[in-house]
């Protein structure tokens, strides 16, 4: 290549570098980072978009409980679950509440179009999870529907906060939504159970591996189960659940 035509095109790629710069530079001045509870403005970046009055309120999950939440007895998904369970360990963070300072962030997340806050929110679960190096990170799939209304996966940007932390592989390709199915939202247990059984296909490839399903928030666990019901039927020699939040 010509000096002159080497030249032109190092500062037409310059050229465009200083322009997102400025871009950026610009949205932080007309959009200052602000917490996304309370929306106090806040004087420096942190692990989350999140006041130090509103982090202080997330309160942790009782993450021992929530496996034997998902498969009490008595319940569709314990009857459904024949043979060893489907799920070998389920773990989330901090306890969900319509009222505190994890809802809105959540929100803004699935709806703000805001994906950078799954993958903040993933690098803060690492240092709290007991790591097996070789498991592969699945991101619990959307439906075809949510993820053109959003444009991304939310589970897919946590896991990937929780791969940068951890080095673990992401493999959304693993897991896919077979029938559509509702939103989960105003159903109960059992109609959740009922509404997502069969929802979920696993590729040949996850035989043997050591599979961790990510998630935002776990309700019943009913998406998690038929998930995980899937992977095991497809040969996943272990499953776990980890979740950013537990509606406990």
């Amino acid at each position: 290549m010509a000096p002159a035509a080497a030249l032109a095109r190092r500062l037409a790629g310059g050229g465009a570098f200083f322009v997102r710069t400025a871009a950026r530079g610009l949205a932080a001045i007309a959009y200052p980072p602000a917490c996304a509870s309370c929306g106090t403005l806040l004087p420096s970046p942190g692990a989350l978009p999140l006041c130090a009055a509103c982090a202080l309120d997330l309160d942790d999950a009782d993450a021992a409980a929530l496996l034997a939440h998902i498969l009490r007895p008595g319940t569709a998904a314990a009857a459904a679950d024949d043979g060893p369970p489907a799920l070998d360990a389920a773990w989330a963070r901090w306890r969900y509440d319509a009222d505190g300072p994890l809802a809105p962030l959540l929100h803004t997340l699935k709806y703000g179009h805001r994906p950078r806050i799954g993958r903040q929110l993933g690098a803060t679960l690492a240092p709290a999870l007991a790591l097996d190096p070789a498991a592969l990170l699945v991101p619990l799939p959307l439906t075809r529907q949510r993820w053109l209304e959003r444009g991304y996966n939310q589970a897919e940007e946590i896991a990937r906060g929780l791969a940068a932390e951890t080095g673990l592989a992401v493999q959304p390709d693993l897991l896919a939504r077979g029938r559509f199915v509702r939103s989960q939202t105003h159903l109960d247990r059992a109609d959740r159970h009922a509404n997502v059984a069969h929802a979920f296909a696993a590729a040949d490839e996850v035989a043997g591996h050591s599979i961790v399903l990510v998630d935002d928030i776990v309700t019943t666990g009913a998406t998690a189960l038929a998930a995980a019901r899937a992977l095991r039927d497809a040969g996943a020699a272990r499953v776990a659940l980890w979740a950013v939040a537990w509606t406990q």
